[in-house]
């Protein structure tokens, strides 16, 4: 029970981790796009 614990844990974090990757990369990817927006409005 202990271990099923442990590893609950584990994939909690994990998938926690992802959301954290996935709105990172959304945000960046909004970022560059805001920048590249800027570029091209200077031009």
């Amino acid at each position: 029970m202990e271990i099923f614990t442990k590893f609950h844990c584990i994939s909690g974090y994990l998938l926690n981790l992802e959301d954290l990757v996935n709105i990172t990369i959304t945000f960046c990817a909004l970022q560059t796009k805001r920048l590249l927006g800027n570029v091209e409005a200077d031009f």
